[in-house]
Formats: C-alpha cells, sequence, structure tokens
C-alpha cells in the first residue's frame, strides 16, 4: 500500500483502445471531470504495447504502429501530477492489464443486465 492518503481513492481510467482518437479525447476529458468531481486521484492505465487489441486508431493497434507515433492515449497527453496526485496504478505486482480489464468488463455487464 502506498503511504500517500491521496492514493486512497483511485479513478482507474483505461482507455478504450478500440476508440478512436478523438473519442478516447473525450473519454479522457469526461473521466478527468468525474474525477475532480469525486475528489479522487486518477490514474491512466493504457493496454501493454504487446496486447492484441484491434483499433480503428492506429494509436491504439500495435500491429500497424510507427516507431515515430506515441503507442497510446497517454502519451499523447500532457498529464498533470496534480490529477493523479503522484498515485500509481493500484494493485500493480499482482493485477496486470488483463486483470482490470476483464474486471471492468464484469462490472459493466453487471449494470446492463
Amino acid at each position: 500500500k502506498d503511504d500517500n492518503p491521496s492514493c486512497d481513492g483511485i479513478f482507474l481510467y483505461m482507455p478504450d483502445m478500440t476508440a478512436s482518437i478523438e473519442n478516447q479525447l473525450n473519454s479522457y476529458i469526461l473521466a478527468s471531470m468525474m474525477a475532480t468531481f469525486m475528489n479522487l486521484s486518477m490514474v491512466i492505465m493504457d493496454a501493454p504495447p504487446d496486447s492484441n487489441i484491434k483499433s480503428s486508431s492506429p494509436l491504439g493497434c500495435p500491429k500497424y504502429r510507427h516507431k515515430t507515433m506515441p503507442p497510446v492515449l497517454s502519451s499523447l497527453l500532457r498529464y498533470p501530477k496534480w490529477l493523479s496526485r503522484s498515485c500509481p496504478v493500484p494493485c500493480k505486482k499482482n493485477h496486470g492489464y488483463s486483470d482490470w480489464n476483464a474486471l471492468r468488463k464484469s462490472s459493466t455487464d453487471d449494470i446492463f443486465e
């Protein structure tokens, strides 16, 4: 556990790599506003570079990435420290991207049932 009390409440933002870059940026702005309103630290967790995610954007699709193009949304942003409060991705030692993504998908499925 991190010693930073600001890290007790984290808004984990996982960009939808299948969306266009415009939609990813719109979602980022909305997530930033939500985290700020709820007084939570917002941490971005991008898909790993070796993921097999099919994307409508060359920025999210490792297969079509060019060496000069930023690989993920967070590399396009000047991500302010005040928004993350310098908090790391939670439970990084035992929860990888696929674990958090599975949890996100199961939670979404529960909402629409």
